[in-house]
């Protein structure tokens, strides 16, 4: 049996402490399956208390087929700027849409930007479940989660779309 749910929103603040996010068991008997998928995360953030083998499979490796992925796009997107974009939100927008696939520190997009490390830091914080986050020695680099996403993203910035 196959069963499917799609949670639009889950407030982990109102999450009761020492649960699994999706109040999933801890641990599950054999052949039982669970497949779950999300935007990249800090594991750690997870949510997830679980205690069985896992296996995570990259969709940004499959690039042409998630073109079909423009209306899940735009919800990001509505998401991403759900309170607004602020001026240092918009300049690190366009950074991010126009760095290459191994994305850049926050570091080095307040440096481009002239801003505040820690401004560009707290938006980057924001935009998480969008990104890819990369540690390269002792800095981390973020990138859009998927390059179809960034260069989508760029369009719409190109052609003034951003509202």
């Amino acid at each position: 049996m196959i069963c499917r749910q799609r949670c639009s929103f889950i407030d982990r603040n109102t999450q009761p402490l020492g649960t699994n996010l999706f109040y999933l068991p801890r641990y599950l008997p054999d052949g039982i399956y669970f497949i779950l998928t999300r935007h990249p995360f800090k594991r750690e953030k997870s949510g997830l208390l679980i205690e069985v083998p896992s296996q995570i499979l990259d969709l940004s490796e499959y690039s042409e087929q998630n073109w079909d992925d423009v209306p899940s796009f735009i919800q990001h997107w509505q998401k991403m700027k759900q309170e607004g974009l602020s001026d240092v939100a918009l300049k690190v927008l366009r950074v991010l849409t126009s760095a290459s696939k191994g994305g850049m520190s926050a570091s080095a997009i307040a440096q481009i930007i002239d801003e505040d490390e820690y401004e560009v830091e707290e938006v980057l914080e924001n935009w998480l479940e969008f990104l890819v986050q990369q540690r390269i020695d002792t800095k981390t680099n973020y990138s859009f989660y998927h390059p179809s996403f960034r260069n989508w993203l760029a369009g719409r910035l190109n052609n003034g779309k951003i509202e």
